[in-house]
């Protein structure tokens, strides 16, 4: 009943405020974290030209930020590798709005919400953290968007814990869903991440076609025939939200893998990866990990 379930949840409203960012890179890698949540992480030679969809991070109207991480472009594809950043990185960001409620005049309605030019030395010419190995800056901008999200901010701080207790919860939970995919659960798996899809309906306006879409998509690791999960290794444990979100990360001296999450898996004989992101909470009143986003 997942399709019929999630239907129920379709919800538009007269203005439907959708966030994007478009970022511009030159001589650095980076990632961009919404609310201290990771957005995008961007480990490839040269730039993207798509923007970075930010509504599944805003859980809410009010003040929200903006994170970038810079680092050096490491085992680039052309062999000109970089071991710290150059004089010359520099970074670009342009956040839009625009209204989603009016699809056929969606970018008459567009309105730059901020621009933003990574910081330079006393040249005016030189970036700031040249000869760095890594660089962050945050930017903070306001949002106003009609719903209201399943947040973590209310969540219970992780960073309490006794990190080997937190570690090993977090290791058991990451084997417990690896286990659901690897046994092709799709049945527990859409329960458990029923919350996810349904904050994704809402926070991206999405309409009852959608629902298929969604559902066909989460389908994809259960019902692909040659769909292979590699295993659970070489990981270790991050926070985000300020705390409120754990999850593993892989480790690896591979850009493409760089911080990516270590449950994954090849099909199409190997030649494709797709990975499955797996963020944790603890809700307040609360002594299990839920899954959030």
């Amino acid at each position: 009943n997942f399709v019929e379930a999630l239907s129920s949840y379709v919800k538009r409203y007269p203005i439907e405020p959708f966030y994007y960012v478009f970022v511009n890179n030159e001589g650095c890698f980076y990632e961009i974290l919404i609310n201290d949540v990771p957005a995008k992480r961007y480990f490839n030679d040269g730039k993207m030209a798509t923007p970075i969809n930010l509504n599944n991070y805003i859980n809410k109207s009010g003040k929200q930020t903006l994170t970038y991480r810079l680092y050096p472009q490491t085992k680039r594809e052309d062999g000109f590798n970089m071991d710290k950043l150059p004089a010359w990185t520099k970074i670009g960001i342009e956040l839009y709005v625009r209204d989603n409620a009016d699809l056929h005049n969606a970018f008459d309605s567009e309105k730059e919400v901020l621009q933003h030019t990574s910081l330079t030395q006393a040249d005016g010419k030189t970036f700031v953290a040249a000869g760095e190995t890594y660089y962050e800056y945050t930017l903070s901008f306001d949002a106003e968007v009609p719903y209201q999200g399943i947040g973590w901010e209310d969540s219970q701080d992780l960073r309490k814990m006794n990190p080997d207790t937190l570690l090993e919860k977090t290791v058991a939970a990451y084997q417990y869903y690896w286990h659901i995919i690897d046994s092709k659960d799709l049945k527990t798996d859409m329960n458990l991440m029923f919350n996810n899809y349904k904050y994704q309906l809402l926070s991206h306006y999405q309409t009852k076609e959608d629902v298929n879409k969604i559902y066909k998509a989460a389908k994809f690791v259960f019902e692909e025939p040659d769909f292979k999960l590699e295993p659970l290794q070489d990981y270790k444990l991050k926070l985000y939200g300020h705390g409120r979100i754990v999850c593993l990360e892989k480790q690896s001296s591979e850009p493409h893998l760089k911080n990516h999450w270590p449950i994954y898996g090849l099909y199409d004989n190997e030649h494709f990866i797709r990975y499955i992101r797996l963020y944790l909470h603890i809700p307040q009143g609360k002594t299990t990990f839920e899954i959030i986003r």
